[in-house]
């Protein structure tokens, strides 16, 4: 995930937030989350910083724009 400043931005918050509206209308997804079956897991860089952003022709994965 982007973040303004990686060292100062909320990361729980952020991590809670997005686990909490992913797994939203995905029972199955959630339960299987709840069981500790898979995890997912955050990488917070700077502004511009996702390595999708510099490879031509990819896709960008998230777009969080809150």
């Amino acid at each position: 995930m982007e973040c303004e400043n990686p060292d100062t931005c909320d990361r729980d918050l952020i991590k809670e937030n997005f686990i909490r509206t992913f797994l939203r209308y995905k029972p199955p997804l959630s339960r299987a989350y709840n069981e500790g079956t898979f995890k997912i897991a955050f990488n917070f860089t700077d502004p511009r910083g996702l390595e999708l952003n510099k490879i031509r022709g990819r896709p960008k994965r998230l777009v969080d724009r809150r």
